[in-house]
């Protein structure tokens, strides 16, 4: 009986680990080294082998899933008047929702599918900031309107942003944009997806 139970829990363990996903490595997250004071440069190239989009998708503390969008567009506008000042500046990204990756093939399938971002129908997410407010020698406020599914949410949150990245992490509640079952369906998967941004540039 001892032996048998030991296998079970064994068998849990295991099964409990595998659950726990990433397809980001802790090398992909290091952020480059800062040599400039904030914003001496103008120019916003994005280095996009270097960058991502991530989120964690969840059931509880039992099962994370991680993804990223492997195709996105990040385009920031600053003022002519005043180019290094970023409060002036507009910055939009476009997410080509199709272009997801998980750790699981089916996985996969499935979140692109209509039961969740309905990838063939709403092939494309928007990020447009409409006002950014410094809050420190590298860290500001963004508010901008978020549109997934053709769903637009005005979003807040602060970010970190020099001259050689920008990054930021955001809770979004998928409900609100009508990604996936309501809250606690399909065996209670969390309305709460972290989501995890580093944009390198060139």
């Amino acid at each position: 009986m001892k032996k048998q139970n030991l296998f079970v829990l064994s068998a849990i363990t295991l099964f409990l680990s595998a659950c726990s996903t990433t397809v980001i490595t802790d090398e992909e997250r290091e952020l480059p080294k800062t040599t400039e004071t904030p914003l001496q440069s103008q120019s916003f190239n994005v280095d996009y082998a270097q960058s991502f989009i991530a989120f964690v998708g969840s059931k509880g503390d039992i099962v994370s899933h991680e993804g990223k969008f492997k195709d996105f567009d990040l385009e920031i506008k600053t003022d002519p008047s005043d180019p290094k000042n970023a409060e002036l500046a507009k910055a939009i990204v476009t997410i080509e929702i199709p272009s997801m990756v998980t750790d699981s093939d089916g996985l996969t399938t499935h979140l692109l599918s209509p039961d969740f971002f309905d990838a063939e129908t709403f092939p494309k997410a928007t990020f447009i900031t409409t006002s950014v407010t410094k809050t420190g020698d590298d860290t500001y406020q963004v508010v901008a309107d978020l549109t997934i599914k053709e769903i637009t949410k005005q979003v807040s949150f602060p970010i970190r942003m020099n001259a050689q990245f920008l990054t930021f992490t955001y809770d979004l509640d998928r409900t609100q944009f009508e990604i996936g079952p309501p809250a606690g369906g399909l065996k209670g998967i969390d309305a709460n997806v972290p989501l995890e941004a580093k944009i390198v540039f060139l």
